[in-house]
């Protein structure tokens, strides 16, 4: 079995109740500031640099690897963006937001977070044709992302030239950014129009509103 088939039906091991209600975004569009399309062109070329120096051969190309190494790298890169944006959000909010570090860093981090990203960077164009990219899929979407980061913060034991290794970590930050920013945009809007974002906490009850994460 290969890492595409995992790709293509979102992955087998996230529950399927993940894959409701999303769709695309209303409320938040990276289209919408010439700042923001500037930050999305800077991420993608960070990542093009990873690409033409063969850092995201795995990722990209699910076909050549088992499907249980790219869930793997699947499952460490959710559980690292979960982890880097709960260190943001409890140090922009924790000193005066009991849970709210809790709640923005769910919505940053969560599968409908990683969905937008996904699509908001239009990274479908990174892989190949025969890897079908359904946008629509929140499931699909946040795993491919996943995957890609997983396999930028899973740096080779042996080591790698510097010019490897620096593209690596500037690509690293520059999804961690993008990433919590898209977060914070969210829930800063439906704060301001009194709406829970899509994807946002709606209590721990439902899986879909808890960090995204491959072992679920």
């Amino acid at each position: 079995t290969t890492g595409l088939e995992g790709g293509e039906r979102g992955l087998a091991s996230v529950k399927e109740s993940w894959g409701e209600g999303g769709g695309m975004p209303g409320a938040w569009d990276s289209s919408s500031s010439t700042w923001m399309k500037t930050a999305v062109e800077s991420v993608r070329w960070k990542l093009e640099v990873c690409i033409n120096q063969g850092i995201l051969l795995r990722s990209l190309h699910p076909r050549t690897v088992s499907e249980y190494e790219w869930l793997s790298l699947a499952t460490l890169g959710s559980r690292a963006v979960a982890q880097a944006c709960t260190q943001r959000a409890s140090v922009l909010v924790g000193s005066f937001v009991e849970e709210g570090f809790y709640h923005l860093s769910a919505t940053c981090a969560g599968e409908f977070g990683l969905a937008i990203v996904f699509r908001a960077l239009k990274m479908e164009t990174f892989f190949r044709p025969e890897t079908v990219v359904d946008e629509q899929n929140d499931s699909q979407c946040a795993s491919l992302l996943a995957a890609v980061f997983g396999e930028l913060v899973d740096a080779p034991p042996m080591g790698e030239s510097t010019q490897k290794e620096n593209a690596r970590k500037v690509a690293e930050w520059a999804i961690l950014d993008f990433t919590f920013l898209v977060g914070m945009s969210r829930l800063t809007l439906a704060g301001l129009s009194g709406i829970r974002p899509a994807g946002a906490i709606a209590g721990d009850s439902h899986p879909k509103y808890r960090y995204f994460d491959h072992t679920d």
